[in-house]
């Protein structure tokens, strides 16, 4: 006759392996929601920078202004509200970018593949001197400083890949690029 300690025994047993699976499928789960959240976060950043208005804003900023310093775009951004309000966009866009990056909320290459590995090369090289300038005058080093880790990550992801900023500079008047 089985006795009620080894009735006992199995109880334990089955309640052990139960908490087990359960653990197994609780690690399993909480995996697949963690990367469906990064691809979720890199979806919607990629939509972001991919509407419509945004494309028109950021390509007025990069191909249609010169702004080589600080002072120039302290100067121009005063007499040109929007061109301030698209650059403050741009680089808080890729500020938080780099943020989501450097704390691996989104996956690396999933983002340069969103991004390609170009814009933000070209946005930093573009911003840099402003964002610089403004880290000088605000005595703050750290100033928009994922932006920056934005760009030295694709730099290092895709070292050949190579971009002037000279592409993106305003044509002048008869000559062509």
């Amino acid at each position: 006759m089985v006795g009620l300690a080894e009735i006992q025994s199995a109880y334990y047993l089955v309640a052990a392996t139960g908490v087990l699976l359960a653990a197994a499928f609780y690690i399993m789960n909480l995996r697949m929601v963690q990367k469906k959240m990064k691809i979720d976060a890199a979806i919607l950043y990629g939509n972001l920078v991919t509407e419509k208005e945004r494309i028109r804003d950021w390509r007025h900023i990069l191909f249609e202004t010169n702004y080589a310093s600080f002072e120039e775009w302290e100067k121009g951004s005063r007499s040109n509200p929007e061109d301030f309000l698209t650059f403050q966009e741009m680089a808080g866009g890729m500020n938080q970018l780099g943020l989501l990056l450097k704390e691996k909320v989104v996956d690396p290459e999933m983002l340069m593949t969103l991004l390609g590995p170009i814009w933000p090369k070209v946005i930093w090289l573009k911003l840099a001197p402003i964002i610089e300038g403004q880290r000088k005058i605000y005595n703050y080093p750290q100033w928009r400083h994922y932006a920056e880790f934005l760009y030295k990550e694709a730099e290092r992801m895709y070292p050949e890949v190579k971009v002037s900023i000279g592409r993106f500079q305003p044509k002048e008047a008869g000559k062509s690029p």
